[in-house]
C-alpha cells in the first residue's frame, strides 16, 4: 500500500506506524475485538471508522495517547488539505 503522507501524518496514523498495523491487530484479537489488517489501514485512510467497542479498546491499547477524537476525527482530518494539517497541528504543538 502507497503511504499518503497525510494520512499517516495524523495522530492515529502516527499511533499505527509506531505499533504496526500487525501489532494492533494482535492486541485488538488479545482484547476480544478481532480485527483485520485490512480494517486499521481502511481506519487511517479515513475510508470506515472502527466500532465504538473496538474505539474504546484502541484507546485502552495507546494507553490514553489515543483519544475518540483521534479516532473518529481521521476522516476529517485525511480529507483537509495539507497546508490544513500543518497549521492545525502547529496549533496542537503550540508551535
Amino acid at each position: 500500500m502507497y503511504r499518503e503522507p497525510l494520512r499517516w501524518q495524523t495522530h492515529l496514523g502516527r499511533w499505527v506506524t509506531d505499533l504496526t498495523a500487525n501489532q494492533v491487530v494482535l492486541e485488538l484479537c488479545d482484547a476480544g475485538a478481532p480485527v483485520t489488517a485490512s480494517a486499521v489501514y481502511k481506519w487511517v485512510a479515513g475510508e470506515c471508522l472502527p466500532r465504538p467497542e473496538v474505539a474504546m479498546h484502541l484507546v485502552e491499547i495507546s494507553r490514553g495517547t489515543l483519544s475518540f477524537a483521534d479516532i473518529y476525527g481521521q476522516r476529517l482530518e485525511v480529507s483537509r488539505s495539507p497546508l490544513e494539517t500543518r497549521e492545525a497541528h502547529a496549533r496542537a504543538v503550540g508551535a
